[in-house]
């Protein structure tokens, strides 16, 4: 009994993960957009470590929430069998992506 308790455990934490990536998916999606509708193509940032300051495109948002929800909403199997499927054999030739 207690494995099955331990078991519906890691399925609760996982779903409260996959909840989290697909929220702040949709929240990147939405900052991107809304930026975007305001006419700002680039955000910038500061790296306190090296001190400059960066820049990056606002659609680089958009792309890592849309990546987010992806990540949030298909099964772990299913992830690592595409991945496994198309990268495993470039890496296994030593081919770089």
């Amino acid at each position: 009994m207690h494995s099955g308790t331990h078991k519906n455990e890691d399925n609760r934490v996982e779903w409260v993960l996959r909840s989290a990536a697909v929220v702040l998916g949709l929240l990147l999606i939405y900052t991107g957009r809304e930026a975007i509708g305001r006419g700002i193509f680039w955000v910038m940032g500061y790296n306190a470590r090296t001190g400059t300051i960066g820049t990056g495109p606002t659609l680089g948002l958009i792309h890592f929430g849309v990546a987010l929800i992806i990540v949030g909403l298909l099964p772990r199997k299913t992830i690592a069998r595409v991945a496994e499927r198309r990268f495993l054999p470039n890496l296994r030739s030593g081919i770089v992506m």
